[in-house]
């Protein structure tokens, strides 16, 4: 497939990056498939950094050119690959759910080229309340600022997310997730959707593509081929 410099899709700006508003996601490539132990294991077999590269290229090539998933050596590795292969990919990377490693993690983001790092979800998710804020959250975030980075959260759990952006944390977008099942939308997904109200921070919506109609529509050419 020629390469085609014209494609590109709506993106958002944060704190003057622009980032595509369609992001490849990572679970479904390296290994957390939210489905099965066995799924876990197939996905991590089949692929190989190489192979996530090339799904990278592919969808650089059609115009979704950012890729939001963790600090995990097959993905920085894919990266890498992805961009020796001419793709132009903005990583919007997480953090793992380990507070011990996370200056490390931080500087493993900055050095893999990644402009903006989000806390991952099931880790604010369970943040520690004290006294009604967040048990030293403004460390970690100036941490990412002295990185030179941009900060951001994760979080599945809507009235988390309503008490983090009540209380104005210095961070400069959220992610969410939305999907029709309610699938990691905490406490429920009224409650998750009414976070669109939200106007303090950019808020992204993790809504992923109705596989099953492609699965559907795959099945169904095959029958008329």
């Amino acid at each position: 497939m020629p390469w085609d410099e014209g494609r590109s899709l709506p993106t958002v700006p944060i704190e003057g990056l622009e980032i595509p508003k369609l992001l490849i996601g990572t679970n479904s490539l390296l290994g957390w498939s939210h489905t099965s132990k066995g799924r876990d294991e197939w996905i991590r077999r089949t692929f190989t950094a190489q192979r996530v590269a090339e799904v990278l290229v592919h969808c650089s090539r059609l115009g979704a050119t950012g890729v939001v998933g963790p600090i995990f050596p097959r993905l920085a590795e894919a990266l890498e690959l992805s961009r020796a292969m001419g793709a132009k990919i903005t990583w919007v990377s997480t953090t793992t759910v380990n507070p011990d490693a996370f200056r490390d993690q931080t500087a493993q983001i900055k050095a893999a080229g990644s402009p903006i790092v989000f806390f991952h979800g099931a880790w604010m998710d369970r943040w520690p309340v004290v006294d009604g804020r967040l048990e030293g959250l403004e460390r970690y975030v100036e941490a990412i600022r002295e990185a030179g980075l941009i900060p951001g959260t994760a979080v599945h759990n809507g009235e988390r997310l309503a008490l983090v952006d009540r209380l104005g944390y210095d961070l400069a977008a959220y992610l969410v997730p939305v999907n029709m099942a309610g699938f990691t939308m905490r406490p429920d997904r009224d409650q998750a959707a009414r976070l669109r109200s939200l106007r303090r921070r950019q808020a992204g919506r993790m809504a992923p593509l109705d596989a099953r109609a492609a699965e559907r529509r795959c099945r169904d050419r095959g029958r008329h081929e």
